[in-house]
């Protein structure tokens, strides 16, 4: 049986193997690496640049990270962080995101749960 984890890895293998993204991500990422936190690049200026759409560069961005890049981002774009601390700087928000991801989760199954329950009375 898959682990979450493993459907994961799964995943960034396709995304490598695909004719559409294989190139781009060797391009994008040659790119971010010569980003630091002090002077990062911005999504919309890597779409012009390789003819992309802001969501290919995300998808590419988050397959980088799942191939253990250490990308960071904020408001004005993404770089390599060159410590833990800018790492922690640049992934926050991931955190963030998970965080609400979950409550929504939660939030969305009380009421059925709820339902379920006065069906059942």
């Amino acid at each position: 049986m898959l682990t979450n984890y493993d459907k994961f890895n799964g995943e960034v293998d396709s995304f490598l193997k695909s004719k559409l993204f294989a190139k781009k991500y060797h391009e994008v990422l040659g790119v971010i690496k010569f980003h630091s936190i002090q002077r990062p690049i911005l999504s919309q200026e890597l779409s012009k640049r390789f003819r992309i759409s802001d969501v290919q560069i995300r998808e590419i961005v988050k397959n980088a990270r799942r191939q253990q890049h250490p990308i960071g981002s904020k408001n004005d774009g993404y770089f390599i962080a060159s410590s833990a601390k800018e790492l922690t700087e640049g992934s926050d928000h991931l955190k963030e995101r998970i965080s609400s991801m979950s409550y929504t989760y939660d939030q969305m199954w009380k009421n059925f749960e709820h339902d379920q329950l006065e069906l059942l009375l």
